[in-house]
């Protein structure tokens, strides 16, 4: 299929929030690209689609991030003409090679940190960090992708479509009205280095919220100074109040750590012994078992309230809070499934709805939520 007398369009090479990406080929300069096509009717996910263009357009030309090209309309559709990028995704080369070390994701991620510390100054926030939207070039570059989901923090009573893709979505992801901002890519970023070396993807943000067991790094074998670990573990909070607010924040406490490790007299070695597998553990719950039915949106809701704490003696666990966790993350997984079948978009590592929840931060505590 060739577009504009110009883009000869082949295979399909992504699948995203917002689109199509295809391997296509330049005629006019004879060279590859990557064409990205929008067909959806809805006059606000067209503006969406041209948001995302426009956003990559005004970051192009920094390392790590994708180039845009050109931007064109033809026969009711949009597309959106990038540079091809061999390689392939970060949690791609996961699964190929094992959980990666500590300083091997630093370096790794630098390019990353520095998009999106662009990307906040000029005033959004990317939303949709994680392993599968990271480029690893032929040539070992890095590269951030699909910046479907971006959000622009100068807007004022915005509420914005909730975009979640568990396990890497913060907390406050989960509801619209729900104040976001540089933190909410801190948590995604932290999410992806935890993926990097432990092989395991966090616990999501909703489960945590009703009762927190997410593993530190040195409890499944990883050798992390304990400085390291507690900037790791930071940006990892549930409450958006206990991160780092910046990426330029949690870069310089994260070296400021790798600096005092190095420098403190007769240290330890490193927090954690031995490897481990880079699947994801297999304790996660069956997406059949143990359902009461409820919605993700109701699950949500129940997260986001005051008595998140009385799901124990609902669920008849009271007094096994690991169980009564082991329950409520299994529900999450049947609703978020229930979502996927409805015709929204699944990413490798799980579940990725598109929901509309209301809710607001209050304190520490997110309430309010509601359908």
């Amino acid at each position: 299929m060739l577009i504009n007398d110009r883009y000869e369009l082949k295979k399909e090479i992504r699948r995203g929030g917002f689109g199509v990406t295809r391997y296509a080929w330049d005629t006019n300069l004879d060279m590859p690209v990557a064409v990205k096509e929008f067909s959806d009717p809805d006059p606000e996910q067209r503006r969406k689609f041209i948001r995302e263009a426009r956003t990559l357009a005004k970051v192009s030309g920094n390392r790590g991030i994708v180039n845009v090209r050109d931007y064109l309309e033809a026969d009711g559709r949009a597309y959106m003409v990038m540079e091809y990028l061999d390689g392939e995704d970060l949690s791609a080369r996961i699964d190929r090679t094992g959980r990666l070390s500590p300083e091997e994701t630093w370096q790794l991620l630098k390019p990353v940190m520095s998009v999106l510390t662009k990307l906040h100054e000029a005033g959004m926030i990317h939303r949709d960090v994680s392993p599968d939207n990271i480029r690893i070039t032929g040539d070992g570059e890095v590269k951030l992708l699909d910046f479907g989901s971006v959000s622009n923090l100068t807007s004022e009573n915005l509420t914005r479509t909730v975009t979640v893709k568990p396990g890497y979505a913060p907390i406050e992801q989960y509801s619209g009205a729900a104040e976001q901002g540089p933190w909410t890519d801190v948590y995604s970023l932290c999410a992806t280095i935890y993926k990097c070396i432990t092989g395991q993807k966090p616990v999501d943000s909703l489960v945590r919220s009703f009762h927190d067991e997410l593993d530190r790094p040195s409890a499944l074998g990883v050798q992390i100074s304990p400085e390291e670990e507690e900037v790791l573990m930071k940006g990892l909070s549930v409450n958006p109040r206990e991160r780092c607010d910046s990426i330029k924040g949690f870069a310089e406490a994260m070296e400021a750590a790798q600096t005092r490790s190095k420098n403190r007299p007769g240290k330890a070695a490193p927090t954690g012994a031995g490897s481990a597998g880079a699947g994801d553990s297999a304790g996660s719950a069956g997406a059949g078992a143990g359902s009461s039915g409820r919605s993700l949106e109701e699950l949500a809701a129940k997260a986001f309230s005051d008595d998140a704490e009385d799901e124990e003696t609902e669920a008849g666990t009271a007094g096994k809070p690991a169980e009564a966790a082991g329950e409520f993350l299994k529900e999450v997984e049947v609703a978020a499934q229930k979502v996927d079948e409805a015709g929204l978009l699944r990413g490798r590592e799980g579940a990725y709805g598109i929901l509309d929840i209301g809710g607001i931060v209050k304190g520490s505590t997110l309430v309010g939520a509601e359908k």
